[in-house]
């Protein structure tokens, strides 16, 4: 029910805001309603949590420097959270 996040930043990026949405083909609405996923600081993990498995994702996002000014939007990622069996359940 999560996705983690590897993001790269420019030096001077404090936190990151990241969009998700169902893709096109496992979406009701066809995709298109972006929802925010969070701001996370830089240096914490980047975890998308409240996903349905087995649905793909697509996700963007925008980098935040000290003074608040916000970058233009990345280029899309997609994935496909996966239910895991815990030690205990395999």
């Amino acid at each position: 029910q999560a996705l983690r996040l590897d993001v790269s930043t420019s030096a001077d990026t404090t936190s990151v805001r990241i969009e998700a949405r169902p893709r096109a083909d496992d979406a009701a609405d066809g995709g298109t309603g972006w929802f925010s996923a969070g701001t996370f600081a830089i240096g914490q993990p980047v975890r998308v949590e409240n996903l349905v498995n087995g649905t793909t994702y697509e996700l963007r996002g925008t980098g935040i420097d000290g003074a608040g000014n916000e970058s233009e939007v990345s280029g899309v990622a997609a994935g496909t959270p996966e239910e895991l069996l815990g030690f205990w359940d395999a």
